[in-house]
C-alpha cells in the first residue's frame, strides 16, 4: 500500500510538472472526463480547443464501503454525479460535455424500459441529480481514457 501511495504521489507530480493547466474561458463549453472503476473514480474537467483537451482541474477519490459492492453501471453514473456536482460544480453552469467509457449508460439512455424495476430507481435517482444540467454524454473507448484511468486505479482520497 505504501508503495502504492508513493507511486501515485509520484504521478501526481509528474502530471503536475508535464500538464500545464488552462484558466477557463468562462464563455466555451467544458468536458468533463470521468472513468469509475472497482477502486474509486477519477475525472478531469478542461476545455476542447482545435480538437485538443486543455485540463483546468484533476481529481479523484476511492468508493466507500457501500459504494464498493453497486455494479459497474452504478458505479459510472455515480462517478459522474460526484464528479459534477461535489468536485466540478463550479464548471456546470452552462453546456458540458461528459466523456466516458461506459456503454452501459448508453444504452441505459436508448432503452430504460428493458431494466429491473430496482436497477431503475437507484439509476432514476442519479440521473435526477444531473437533471438541471446541461449535459451531453460523449462515449470513448477505455484506451482513450488512460489518464483518468490511471488516477482511479490508484486514488488515494
Amino acid at each position: 500500500l505504501d508503495q502504492i501511495k508513493r507511486t501515485a504521489e509520484q504521478l501526481k507530480q509528474m502530471l503536475a510538472k508535464a500538464t500545464r493547466l488552462v484558466t477557463p474561458d468562462w464563455n466555451a463549453p467544458f468536458t468533463v472526463i470521468v472513468d469509475s472503476g472497482e477502486s474509486g473514480v477519477a475525472g478531469a474537467v478542461g476545455q476542447m480547443r482545435e480538437d485538443v483537451f486543455y485540463p483546468v482541474a484533476f481529481a479523484s477519490r476511492r468508493w466507500s464501503k457501500s459504494e464498493q459492492s453497486l455494479w459497474a453501471t452504478e458505479k459510472e453514473l455515480r462517478g459522474i454525479v460526484f464528479m459534477l456536482l461535489d468536485r466540478f460544480r463550479a464548471f456546470t453552469h452552462g453546456k458540458v460535455f461528459v466523456v466516458t467509457d461506459s456503454q452501459s449508460l448508453q444504452q441505459i439512455q436508448l432503452r430504460r424500459a428493458g431494466l429491473h424495476a430496482t436497477a431503475q430507481k437507484k439509476l432514476v435517482r442519479d440521473f435526477i441529480e444531473l437533471m438541471n444540467l446541461d449535459v451531453t454524454f460523449v462515449f470513448r473507448k477505455r484506451a482513450e481514457l488512460a489518464d483518468v484511468d490511471f488516477l482511479n486505479k490508484h486514488a488515494l482520497e
